[in-house]
């Protein structure tokens, strides 16, 4: 069953974060991938009157801001995220908006985050993989290769950095991670590179160099393939996609959603087979055969979401 999005329902406002970063307005305009289908898919359809959605990649909040603003009022909704930054944003856009709660947690902890508010019946859960806008344009977080910064790419901004993981990592181990990763063919050009030269690979820019001098042009596909490389092992992206989404469909009550958003294909292809899984045991009745995808006016007003795909089930009954 393929959600149909109502045409009345308001258009998503841009949230702007350029009083929190003091960039300009283009850069930091973020604007939430789907998200009319995210509520449909979670509210709409339904016609839910009370219980508790979970995002639990809260980020700028753009997804919690409109599910909020076009609930029924005895709706709670948590954001959570990992990264201080996303959850200090979206704290204070939530400033004083009754039945909102945000925190900082790491969502493969979900179970212990509800269990510790105390929040139940969980009707809905929201998973919206990737980068967000604000990490992007942070120049500090070392998330892209198109700003100069020091190579940190962590999301909790806990533990070891991308630099960390360079200077130490053996070549075999980050060819490996270069093609798993990044899926990558120049991986081992690219990795012998690396490791050639990362005495002096100091921030984002130094690796940008390395990887131009190693596949003899500048490729923004490869420079992009590398850094999502260095990313996901860093903060451990997959593992915690996997762990993170298996623990979260038990904690719906009969009839309640979840909707996954993902932006490449090792995501997708985790979250396809979760499903698959979960729907061969019957746990779940799968909303989405197919994934949906960004309308083509969507992806015009904002070319962030052309990869996106969002699945979607529902819990069965035990």
């Amino acid at each position: 069953m393929v959600p149909v999005v109502a045409k009345t329902l308001p258009k998503p406002q841009p949230l702007n974060n350029n009083h929190f970063l003091g960039k300009n307005e283009k850069e930091t305009t973020h604007i939430p991938v789907m998200v009319k289908e995210v509520f449909a898919i979670l509210i709409g359809e339904r016609k839910i009157k009370k219980g508790v959605v979970v995002d639990c990649t809260v980020g700028t909040g753009g997804h919690l801001f409109y599910l909020w603003q076009n609930s029924p009022p005895d709706i709670t909704f948590l954001g959570i995220d990992i990264d201080p930054d996303a959850v200090y944003f979206s704290q204070s856009l939530f400033q004083g908006k009754r039945n909102v709660i945000i925190r900082q947690g790491d969502y493969t902890q979900l179970v212990e985050i509800l269990s510790d508010l105390k929040l139940q019946p969980i009707i809905g859960i929201l998973f919206d993989f990737g980068v967000s806008k604000l990490q992007l344009t942070s120049a500090e977080r070392g998330f892209s290769f198109s700003r100069e910064g020091p190579l940190d790419m962590r999301f909790s901004q806990e533990g070891r950095t991308a630099l960390d993981l360079i200077r130490k990592v053996n070549r075999k181990d980050l060819e490996r991670i270069i093609f798993t990763y990044g899926e990558e063919r120049s991986y081992r050009r690219i990795a012998r590179a690396i490791i050639e030269e990362r005495k002096r690979i100091e921030t984002t820019s130094d690796l940008k160099r390395v990887i131009i001098q190693a596949v003899k042009r500048e490729d923004k596909k490869k420079l992009a393939r590398v850094f999502q490389a260095l990313r996901i092992a860093v903060n451990s992206e997959l593992e915690n996609l996997e762990r993170g989404v298996t623990k979260a469909i038990p904690l719906l009550i009969t009839g309640g959603r979840i909707v996954l958003i993902t932006y490449h294909s090792l995501e997708d292809r985790i979250v396809k087979r979760i499903l698959k899984e979960k729907k061969a045991k019957k746990e779940i009745l799968v909303l989405t055969p197919k994934p949906l995808r960004p309308t083509p006016a969507e992806i015009t007003e904002n070319p962030s979401a052309r990869s996106a795909k969002l699945r979607a089930a529902e819990r069965l009954p035990l």
